[in-house]
């Protein structure tokens, strides 16, 4: 997924995990809804963890941050609350 840097207090909640040993989760939950869709569809993934590289520094002045991460999840977990 990707993210839009707006401010830092995630990013401070995520160090703090870090520094007391604790691994960072996260849920995520997408909705897909379009024009050419006859509906909408929801996806919830609980207790989501990050993986690979965490590159968090690698930024430009007037830019726009962006970043990518990879994560993992426990398919047993997954939900489909809604569906098209």
């Amino acid at each position: 997924f990707t993210v839009h840097k707006v401010n830092s207090i995630e990013f401070k909640k995520f160090f703090a995990n870090m520094k007391a040993g604790k691994v960072t989760d996260f849920s995520l939950e997408v909705t897909f809804d379009g024009p050419q869709t006859l509906g909408a569809e929801r996806i919830s993934l609980p207790d989501c963890e990050f993986t690979g590289n965490l590159n968090l520094f690698n930024y430009s002045v007037d830019s726009l941050i962006e970043k990518e991460f990879e994560f993992i999840f426990d398919p047993n977990t997954a939900d489909v609350p809604e569906t098209i």
